[in-house]
């Protein structure tokens, strides 16, 4: 008889994976060490990005952690949300964008007036088209401003 084990860090089991590695009473998947591949990866490319401009690497972490960090890589932000948190003008916003653009680690989609949806490294991982109506659906994280007047939640 068999005896299941199961990721430590993400709980499946050895028959819901393709590989389970073994360490000092510790498991970890081939699902998990891709993930934390992509992690250590993200973080060289933002230290690289950070060398050459500081306010670049301050925007992708704001946006990176409003996303959902390596599950979810989009998100909709207003403009002025994204200054506030930020804390940079408009010209900084404007040359970090075109930097992270540059060296594919962003890219931006206008959507509404002062709003726009950003995705980090191409697209997130919910993507759909939909062939009806010739769009594509985007699973996103959408953050706004608290309005006293409405309440969004109850």
């Amino acid at each position: 008889m068999s005896v299941e084990l199961y990721c430590s860090f993400c709980g499946k089991s050895n028959s819901d994976v393709t590989v389970l590695v073994a360490g000092p009473s510790v498991y970890i998947c081939d699902e998990c060490i891709d993930l934390c591949q992509e992690i250590v990866l993200e973080r060289r490319k933002v230290k690289e990005v950070e060398s050459v401009d500081k306010n670049a690497a301050d925007l992708y972490r704001f946006l990176y952690g409003s996303a959902g960090g390596a599950f979810d890589r989009a998100v909709v932000c207003p403009h002025a949300i994204l200054q506030e948190q930020t804390g940079l003008d408009e010209a900084q916003i404007k040359a970090a964008i075109a930097l992270l653009t540059e060296r594919h680690m962003l890219q931006v989609m206008p959507c509404g007036e002062d709003c726009s949806l950003y995705l980090m490294d191409g697209l997130p991982a919910e993507t759909k088209f939909n062939d009806l109506s010739q769009s594509y659906s985007i699973k996103a994280n959408v953050l706004v401003k608290p309005n006293p007047e409405i309440k969004l939640f109850s």
